[in-house]
């Protein structure tokens, strides 16, 4: 039986991935037994957190932007 706990992290930007990397290493340095999934970006996954998609691929500033993006956007709305 998976005793495993799973924490989902999402941040959208910079300030986000860093405060998500650094509540990801608090808590695993209380539970080692937590795994971390999410959206976020380097900072995050230094910190071991299996990243689902990468900020980066979802950050979108305008409506030309949101359609350049939009398959990115839908695979993540779909996960």
């Amino acid at each position: 039986m998976d005793h495993k706990k799973k924490v989902v992290i999402v941040a959208g930007e910079s300030s986000g991935d860093l405060y998500g990397a650094k509540l990801a290493e608090a808590m695993a340095s209380l539970s080692p037994q937590v795994e971390f999934y999410g959206i976020g970006g380097s900072e995050m996954e230094k910190r071991k957190v299996n990243l689902l998609f990468s900020s980066s691929e979802l950050a979108v500033v305008g409506v030309t932007e949101v359609l350049e993006k939009i398959g990115h956007i839908w695979r993540a709305w779909g996960k």
